[in-house]
C-alpha cells in the first residue's frame, strides 16, 4: 500500500470529481455486519484536469458485483457569465508598490463625507487595485517562463565560459524567479483555499488542477415556464 501511495503522489494524480453513491463497494452482508467503502476511484494527473476541467465519474447503481461501475462525464468547458467578484489577493501585498498605490488611492480627493464618503473611498479602491492588478501580476505566467529561459540561457553560457557579470546576472534572475513564483503559488493557494499544504509540497500546477476541481459551475438553467438555458444566449 505504501508503494501504491508513493506511485499515486509521484504521478501527481488526484481524485476527480464525482457524483451518484458516496460508496462504491459493499461486502454483500446484511444487517450489522454489512459495510461499505469507496474503495474503487477514477485518478487524474493536472494536464487532464487543465484539458477537461468539468469531467465528472458518475457511480452506477451495483446490480451483479459488490462493485459499482464508474462512468466517466468528459463534459466541455462551462462558459463564464459577466464579469468575476472583486477579491483581495493576498499576493498583492509582497509588492513594494502595494502600500503605496492604497495610500495614494485613499488619501485621493472626495467630495463626501461621512458614510458615503467612505463608501465612495471603497469603490474607487476597487477599481485602482483591479487595474493595478491587471498592470503588474496581469501576465505572471508569461514572465515566469521568460524568467526560467533566461536562467537556463545564462546557465549555458556560464558552463561554456564563467563570467561574473553573468554570474550576477543569473543570481538576480534567480531571485525574480523565486518572487514571481511565490506570487503565483500564493494567489493558487488563496483561490482553492490549501492553506494546508506546506510550501515545497505543491507546485503552482497542482494548484491551478485543485482548484480547476474545486469550481462549481452551472451547465444549465430551468425557468419557470420548463425552458432550459444552456448558454449565456439563451
Amino acid at each position: 500500500m505504501e508503494d501504491f501511495n508513493e506511485f499515486i503522489e509521484s504521478c501527481g494524480l488526484i481524485d476527480m470529481k464525482s457524483d451518484g453513491s458516496k460508496f462504491s463497494w459493499c461486502n454483500g452482508q446484511g444487517g450489522l455486519v454489512r459495510s461499505w467503502s469507496k474503495l474503487d476511484r477514477s485518478l487524474v494527473n493536472s494536464l487532464a484536469v487543465e484539458l477537461f476541467p468539468d469531467a465528472i465519474v458518475h457511480y452506477l447503481p451495483r446490480t451483479t458485483s459488490d462493485h459499482a461501475p464508474l462512468m466517466i462525464h468528459l463534459k466541455p468547458v462551462a462558459l463564464h457569465y459577466g464579469p468575476s467578484a472583486f477579491k483581495f489577493q493576498q499576493m498583492w501585498v509582497s509588492h513594494v508598490e502595494f502600500k503605496k498605490v492604497v495610500i495614494d488611492t485613499w488619501n485621493g480627493s472626495s467630495g463626501e463625507m461621512g458614510l458615503f464618503g467612505l463608501a465612495g473611498k471603497l469603490k474607487r479602491m476597487k477599481v485602482v487595485l483591479k487595474d493595478w492588478n491587471v498592470r503588474v501580476f496581469g501576465k505572471m505566467d508569461a514572465h515566469i517562463s521568460e524568467l526560467e529561459q533566461r536562467i537556463e540561457s545564462l546557465e549555458i553560457q556560464l558552463q561554456n565560459m564563467f563570467s561574473e557579470e553573468i554570474e550576477l546576472d543569473m543570481l538576480v534572475a534567480r531571485e525574480e524567479l523565486a518572487f514571481w513564483t511565490q506570487c503565483e503559488e500564493t494567489r493558487l493557494s488563496q483561490q482553492v483555499k490549501l492553506t494546508w499544504i506546506a510550501k515545497g509540497k505543491a507546485s503552482a500546477q497542482f494548484f491551478k488542477a485543485f482548484g480547476s476541481m474545486s469550481k462549481t459551475m452551472v451547465h444549465e438553467m430551468r425557468l419557470q415556464n420548463g425552458v432550459y438555458l444552456r448558454n449565456p444566449f439563451g
